[in-house]
């Protein structure tokens, strides 16, 4: 089996100062003036009604998917992927929790697919099992990443991972995560912070460590916070 290294401003606030006389305004019968101030009106309500900016496309987020395949982008065993595309799946990393990979689906949206890698804490698996696999929309994964959940089978261990949004700081997660108890201590910690090859993070864990945890809350470089659950929304 391969081993590989993972993966308001200042709100300026200007003081306009308005004139009584600007507070006057007196009537102008002039045509031009009346279709000016309608040409403005028009000009306004488009500005408005103007449609959002489209959302970014799946590789800017997450560089991985940009990389010509090679043999490493290989899944450990032959598994049904559903709608994703075969071409587009890519690794991000292996540990001694999972082998992650990320792809893209026939609708364009976002994939991560992970398997438990079972053994004695070196990464040797006894048997994959069932892969878990979640697909969003590209701007849904922007906010909140993707995340699987595996329970344990009769050969194969439990998993639970996250691929986090692409805004967040790795200095942020290794705060919160190593101040989990005993997550400092050993080869393999409950749980287990990956920095991918396109520098992506993700976080890996058994189930019954996920849900002794419950909710993990990283706070965001916005200030807002990101909440990842020990029971993840699954695709398959």
């Amino acid at each position: 089996m391969k081993h590989m290294k993972f993966l308001v401003g200042t709100l300026s606030i200007g003081a306009v100062l308005f004139g009584t006389s600007a507070c006057i305004l007196e009537p102008d019968p002039s045509p031009s003036s009346s279709g000016a101030a309608q040409s403005d009106s028009s000009s306004a309500t488009s500005s408005e009604t103007a449609e959002p900016a489209p959302p970014p496309e799946a590789a800017e987020l997450y560089p991985a998917l940009e990389r010509t395949p090679d043999e490493n982008d290989e899944l450990p065993v032959e598994a049904d992927l559903g709608d994703i595309t075969p071409d587009s799946v890519r690794l991000l990393g292996w540990s001694s929790y999972a082998a992650q990979f990320i792809a893209t689906d026939e609708d364009d949206d976002l994939c991560f697919i992970a398997w438990a890698t079972p053994g004695d804490g070196d990464g040797t698996p006894v048997d994959y099992g069932t892969p878990g696999i979640q697909c969003r929309p590209v701007q849904e994964v922007q906010d909140q990443g993707l995340a699987v959940r595996v329970d344990q089978e009769k050969d194969s261990d439990g998993l639970v991972a996250h691929l986090l949004p692409p805004d967040m700081e790795m200095k942020q997660v290794k705060k919160v995560i190593l101040a989990i108890p005993g997550n400092h201590e050993d080869l393999r910690p409950p749980v287990e912070i990956m920095d991918n090859f396109d520098h992506s993070i993700t976080l890996a864990m058994g189930t019954e460590t996920a849900d002794d945890l419950g909710p993990i809350d990283i706070p965001r470089p916005d200030g807002s916070t990101l909440t990842l659950e020990p029971t993840p929304e699954m695709t398959n």
